[in-house]
């Protein structure tokens, strides 16, 4: 299975007092850049709904920009999966035995090569890291492709899957080896509760033995008890959560929370949320009690390389908080106050932070669909360095986000994209651009054929040939071409026209050689010759 790079930083931690002078810069373009990179989101159409697309949506729900993007990875990668489960591992021909054993084999060996506590189901596939709720989502996403019943438990610190219970009772757990004693247990329990202490119940007394673990099973997870999916999907959630809590980013934190107790109303949830809260509070706190001390160390040694780095962290988290209360305006009046408390020769902290303001405020545009406004706010940022790759690209997703706004077919798109990438020639080599071309073209000549039209489909296949010239033909851009290719081929078979749908297909192959499904529909094809 084919994996990428997955680009999900967190964000930077606030300035560390006893950081190093030389080390400050560095921090600033580091901010800035990952910041570029986070907003680095592109935009997709989604595809069908059926009980698949279903399932992904409650895994990441929503309806804007991210999550319309992520779920059509997911899907898509999920049924290239599924079709390798069928064409290698023959899993559907099995008894329910040798299904079981076979997905779970192919999973370990071929899939979830990393356990890495904080991954998400995406890192699954781009990367082959998983923790114990991303590799018992996709395994149970598998058990209920191939119709088998499951049950999903949480004890403690894993999460693991018996797959037919009742019958085979098949026990699957992905957790790394950790010896699972009574004391660790213990431990376990100790810490939940004390984080109890800190938030929701201050007044509840030390416990020990059995009181101790009888209120840690009524605020968390009782072992014995199943879960149903969408109860996997808010411990997937609040996991993430978790994970985010203990990196410091609190807001998404906070964000994962909130989904997980959509799914269900748990103290642990509202435990972690309240935690998070008081982080959040603390953190504004600091924030402006610190920051006049920091101008005041400034105005006095404008060679302080620190404190502009120092200053800079403070206020992204500052505009972060601001955003999370969908109040944008307010991040103009916070970096004039910080553009004036500054010194006068300061060109480098005055750039980066408003180029900063500028960023985090199109990551909120991006984030809740204002996608006019984010446009704006990137070609503004291109203008300004129209070489910075970064914003080429990033400009690019957002006028791909406009173009998907619109109609997606037929002559007046198509015409859209040859001015556009006349105006961006770089676009042409973006992926999401061709993509979005491929795509079109690949369901217009797939609805022609389905209509029975050759003779208007045959004319956009050839522009779509036109297309693939001198392209990386990825994983995902493969679909396009199976679908354009064995819409033809399809169409052909039906008029018993056997040479030119074996001909399609041989085609479609040129792109695509490892394509299972392609492989095995020439094979079918081949005996009606």
């Amino acid at each position: 299975m084919q994996s990428a790079t997955n680009i999900s930083p967190r964000p930077a931690p606030p300035g560390d007092a006893n950081v190093a002078r030389g080390e400050a810069p560095r921090k600033n373009a580091a901010l800035l850049h990952l910041l570029l990179l986070a907003i680095f989101f592109c935009l997709t159409q989604p595809l069908s709904a059926n009980n698949l697309y279903e399932r992904l949506r409650q895994i990441v729900p929503g309806d804007g920009t991210e999550a319309v993007t992520e779920r059509q990875f997911l899907y898509q990668r999920t049924s290239q999966l599924f079709a390798i489960l069928e064409s290698e591992e023959k899993v559907h021909r099995k008894g329910k035995k040798k299904r079981i054993k076979r997905i779970r084999k192919f999973l370990a060996e071929k899939v979830l090569t990393t356990y890495q506590a904080t991954a998400e189901l995406e890192d699954v596939f781009r990367t082959g890291a998983y923790n114990d709720d991303a590799a018992t989502l996709l395994l149970a996403l598998c058990l209920e492709q191939y119709n088998v019943d499951y049950a999903v438990y949480v004890d403690h610190w894993r999460t693991y899957l018996v797959a037919d219970p009742g019958g085979k009772d098949i026990d699957i757990d992905y957790s790394p080896e950790r010896k699972r004693s009574d004391d660790l247990r213990k431990a376990y329990r100790q810490d939940y509760l004390q984080l109890v202490r800190q938030t929701i119940q201050p007044e509840l007394p030390q416990l020990l033995g059995d009181a101790a673990a009888t209120t840690f099973y009524n605020n968390y997870y009782r072992p014995d008890r199943r879960l149903t999916f969408g109860q996997l999907v808010a411990h997937y959630h609040y996991t993430l959560a978790k994970g985010a809590y203990a990196e410091g980013d609190y807001i998404t934190a906070r964000g994962l929370l909130e989904q997980a107790l959509q799914r269900e109303n748990r103290v642990a949830f509202v435990t972690l949320l309240q935690a998070v809260d008081n982080q959040l509070a603390s953190a504004e706190a600091a924030i402006t009690q610190d920051i006049g001390e920091l101008f005041a160390s400034w105005q006095a040694d404008p060679d302080n390389a620190y404190a502009p780095a120092a200053l800079l962290h403070h206020f992204d988290n500052q505009q972060r908080l601001i955003l999370t209360s969908n109040e944008p305006s307010r991040t103009e009046t916070l970096l004039a106050s910080y553009l004036t408390r500054a010194p006068a020769a300061s060109p480098t902290y005055r750039k980066n932070l408003t180029q900063l303001q500028q960023l985090r405020l199109l990551q909120h545009y991006f984030a809740t669909e204002q996608i006019d406004q984010a446009h704006e706010l990137a070609r503004q940022l291109y203008e300004a360095d129209p070489a910075d790759e970064r914003l080429q690209y990033l400009l690019g997703e957002l006028v791909v986000a406009q173009l998907r706004l619109g109609v997606t077919t037929g002559d007046a798109f198509r015409q859209r994209l040859t001015i556009i990438a006349e105006e961006y020639p770089w676009l042409r080599a973006q992926d999401r651009f061709v993509d979005l071309a491929l795509r079109e073209r690949a369901l217009v000549i797939r609805d022609l054929y389905d209509g029975d039209r050759p003779d208007l489909a045959l004319p956009v296949l050839n522009e779509f040939r036109e297309s693939l010239r001198d392209l990386q033909i990825g994983q995902e851009r493969s679909l396009w071409t199976l679908t354009a290719f064995a819409a033809a081929s399809y169409y052909h078979f039906r008029v018993e026209d056997y040479g030119r749908a074996v001909a399609f297909i041989e085609e479609a192959l040129e792109y695509a050689p490892e394509d299972q499904y392609l492989i095995h529909r020439l094979l079918v094809l081949r005996n009606y010759l």
